[in-house]
């Protein structure tokens, strides 16, 4: 019975890391488009650095903060503006969904008027 319960666990554990990294990898991928979008030179290479950089919080916005503050220098504000959200709104919230949720597979997903609760 203990193996059993064990080896119950130890799945469960290796399905939360698969999720994880799963995120982080979705992550990197909605950084991508979104450098691609805005015109942002080496778009896969920083989207690449982003899904690597996620592991640690303040990674991503370092990461398309960074682009963002290069628009600006180069001119384009509303591309930088449009990098900003897009980092904060997807890139950053979709960082977000994944972490809190990743060890709770079978938490309820509570839906507000207006917001959704990842």
């Amino acid at each position: 019975m203990l193996q059993i319960i064990l080896g119950i666990n130890q799945q469960h554990r290796a399905w939360g890391h698969v999720r994880i990294a799963g995120n982080r990898l979705a992550q990197g991928i909605v950084a991508t488009i979104g450098f691609a979008i805005a015109g942002v030179p080496a778009a896969l290479l920083l989207g690449v650095a982003t899904a690597l950089l996620s592991l640690i919080p303040i990674g991503p916005p370092l990461i398309w903060g960074g682009a963002a503050a290069w628009l600006f220098y180069q001119g384009t504000v509303g591309w930088g503006i449009f990098m900003l959200l897009w980092g904060f709104f997807l890139d950053q919230q979709r960082g977000q969904c994944g972490e809190t949720h990743a060890d709770q597979p079978r938490q309820q997903l509570a839906v507000y008027p207006g917001f959704v609760r990842c």
